[in-house]
Parts: C-alpha cells; structure tokens; sequence
C-alpha cells in the first residue's frame, strides 16, 4: 500500500533592480510547515545596499507566496485526507 505520500513545492525568485539581479530568494515549501524559511541569496551586495527597500518588498512579498503556497497545500492535504 502507498502511504504517507507528500507534496513539496520549491519556490524561487530573483529580486531584480533594472536588468541586474540583486538578491535571489528560495523555500522549499512542504505541506507540514515546518523550516518553510526563506533562504536570501545577496547576488550583487553594492545593488543590494543601493537597494535595501525594494529588495526587502520583494523578500516580504516573496514570503507571501511561501505563506499561500503553504495554504494550498495545507487545504489539498484536507481534502485527500476526507
């Protein structure tokens, strides 16, 4: 029999300041929640001191995404478990 069966989900992202790229961020999103931390990269760490605000908007919206990936695989893992 087949058990224990598990979704991951590998997010990534670039922060980039015009065609550079600042900061890459990556999660390794699993259904449980557990160590779903965002792991920042610094690319380019002169764009990325220039940069702070936007590379920090973009990591916050970065979490967001964790954070409804999260959801999703949370409420899929409901509805298989019915």
């Amino acid at each position: 029999m087949l058990a224990n069966i598990q979704e991951n989900v590998n997010l990534q992202a670039e922060s980039k300041i015009g065609e550079e790229v600042a900061v890459t961020f990556a999660c390794l999103v699993s259904v449980e929640g557990n160590g779903n931390a965002v792991r920042p990269t610094i690319r380019n760490v002169d764009l990325y001191e220039a940069n702070k605000t936007q590379v920090r908007n973009d990591q916050r919206e970065f979490q967001n995404l964790v954070w409804e990936t999260e959801d999703r695989l949370a409420a899929k893992a409901v509805e298989t478990s019915e």
